[in-house]
């Protein structure tokens, strides 16, 4: 389910780039401030940037798995009795990350779309806080998580 949540959001953010780059006018935000305002405009060209990233991140996140088991920081000593248990909690954990990440840059791209459409002011003044709430909740979870499977 994670990774057709991640999958998803991929998609979308290359459709609505797709859907409206013939509507958008030569200059769009490229940038937004903290409290999620256009505060720097460029080329409508750079709107390709966060679906390429998007998939780009999707990938490398995706095949996090192949990395030998040792590459990881643990927060725990590992054993040869948790170091599986430890290694599935690090995956899932760079699972949910990703989905959470994709979204997130799929709702830049259609955030970008609209404001440069004039449809929308910016990403929204919550939109930063959410992100970084939500990003250390998950680690913080997961890092949780691992103490307890220890």
């Amino acid at each position: 389910m994670l990774r057709s949540i991640a999958l998803a959001s991929v998609i979308a953010s290359f459709a609505v780039v797709l859907m409206y780059y013939g509507e958008l006018s030569a200059r769009i935000p490229t940038h937004f401030g903290l409290g999620g305002e256009p505060d720097a405009y460029g080329s409508k060209v750079w709107l390709w940037f966060l679906p390429v990233l998007n998939l780009g991140l999707y990938a490398l996140l995706g095949n996090i798995h192949r990395l030998p088991k040792s590459m990881f920081n643990y927060p725990v000593k590992l054993t040869e009795e948790n170091k599986d248990r430890q290694f599935a909690n690090i995956l899932q954990m760079v699972q949910v990350l990703r989905a959470f990440i994709c979204l997130s840059i799929a709702y830049i791209s259609w955030s970008t779309v609209y404001t440069a459409l004039g449809q929308q002011s910016g990403l929204g003044s919550w939109f930063l806080w959410l992100f970084l709430m939500g990003s250390f909740a998950l680690v913080g979870f997961f890092v949780w998580r691992s103490i307890k499977l220890k």
